[in-house]
């Protein structure tokens, strides 16, 4: 133990300093926190039931999180309190996490692993305002199960990692993007039936869960489709392209409110360019899973490819997807920081640390980004700038790895 703590004295200060002003002196930001304890509160208080007589727009496994700090809670700073602590208990599963895959599977030095856990620490600390507001630190500690039950050669672990994403699923939905990348690594690792196999299950057990819903009318499935109503978040890429459009000629863009976040609808935007920003996100996703095998394929070591092929998927999805809020950066964290040695990616995480940077000061402009205030669309821009760059940056390293491989073989 005294080795232990000679060896990571560093970050074992870094982690006191962070985590100290992460709890107590962040600032916190409350909207989504607070409209989730009322609902909570209606469920508690009256005989109303989630998604039938309360309107709850998640997967049903994202409401323990809301339900068991009303249940010890008698107002809403209490709720809020214990909330935060459940958060910060994941914050600290995601940095043993980290810690395992870096010292146990990527065998990192000890100043590696230092600087690794430094970075992470940091990032998070950067996207304080929403870390412990929002439930994607239990995204982020779920995709790192992922990750490490999917380099398992047991299938006992592998099944895990598959529950896993399925529980991801239930909570919010990205996890499922992630299935394609675990399915080409056991197809390429233990052959088509083996992948062919964890897909049928996984498949089948959303099946099952779909049916139920619809047979016993529990409303789930159709309260949680209400995402697919949504426009194009003002915050996205696309979005973006639209309010800069509009500040440059001098428009004004209604932006409307669903799901706590702002939204382009309607007349103001192209129908082409609507259904561009449904199809285009799909067909890129398409052809990242085709680098991700070509990269398998290619690659002698698969620890860092399949580290690499988790953020890669994470990046594009923030990068082309219509829907992004800020909170949404905090999956991909953990890959970056753990990537963070890599010298042919130093320029791609540099610029997505800057996204995040950025993600930060625009988030105290956002109320003015609304009403497309010049300034504040500027700095927007240029934070989704950093992340486009990120991404390009990333589909070269790929894609120079892919070429360099096949090269030399």
């Amino acid at each position: 133990m005294e080795n232990f703590f000679k060896r990571f004295q560093i970050v074992i200060v870094f982690f006191i300093i962070t985590r100290f002003f992460l709890v107590f002196f962040a600032p916190s930001h409350h909207p989504d926190t607070l409209l989730f304890y009322k609902k909570a509160q209606e469920w508690r208080t009256t005989s109303h039931s989630l998604y039938t007589d309360i309107s709850y727009p998640y997967p049903p496994a994202s409401i323990p999180f809301y339900i068991f700090p009303v249940l010890l809670a008698d107002d809403y700073e209490t709720f809020h309190q214990i909330f935060r602590i459940i958060m910060f208990v994941f914050d600290l599963l995601c940095i043993a996490l980290i810690f395992v895959i870096a010292t146990h599977h990527l065998k990192l030095s000890d100043f590696q692993v230092n600087l690794t856990l430094a970075t992470y620490m940091l990032l998070s600390l950067i996207l304080g305002l929403v870390y412990l507001e929002r439930i994607d630190v239990v995204i982020a500690s779920i995709l790192l199960g992922m990750y490490l039950c999917t380099l398992c050669t047991s299938a006992r672990w592998n099944f895990l990692g598959y529950f896993l994403g399925l529980i991801g699923i239930l909570i919010k939905f990205f996890p499922g993007f992630l299935l394609p990348v675990m399915w080409l690594y056991h197809a390429y690792k233990q052959g088509w039936k083996w992948a062919m196999l964890y897909s049928v299950m996984t498949l089948s057990t959303l099946l099952v869960l779909i049916g139920s819903d619809m047979f016993f009318s529990t409303n789930i499935l159709s309260s949680t489709r209400e995402h697919l109503s949504r426009g194009i978040q003002i915050e996205s890429t696309w979005g973006n392209l639209v309010m800069l459009k509009h500040t440059i000629l001098g428009l004004y863009t209604p932006a409307k409110t669903t799901f706590g976040a702002q939204h382009i609808y309607g007349p103001y935007v192209s129908p082409v360019f609507v259904q561009a920003t449904k199809i285009l996100p799909m067909a890129i996703l398409l052809i990242v899973y085709g680098a991700v095998w070509k990269l398998l394929k290619t690659k002698q070591e698969h620890t860092k490819t399949l580290l690499l092929s988790f953020l890669f998927t994470i990046v594009v999805f923030l990068t082309f997807q219509r829907v992004l809020s800020v909170q949404f950066f905090v999956w991909a964290l953990p890959f970056m920081s753990l990537l963070i040695h890599e010298k042919t990616l130093s320029k791609s995480l540099l610029a997505l640390m800057g996204a995040c940077v950025l993600s930060l000061f625009a988030f105290f402009g956002y109320m003015q980004y609304i009403y497309i205030d010049t300034s504040a669309v500027i700095l927007y821009s240029l934070r989704n700038l950093f992340l486009i760059s990120g991404c390009i940056l990333l589909f070269s390293a790929v894609y120079k790895d892919i070429f360099q491989e096949t090269r030399a073989n």
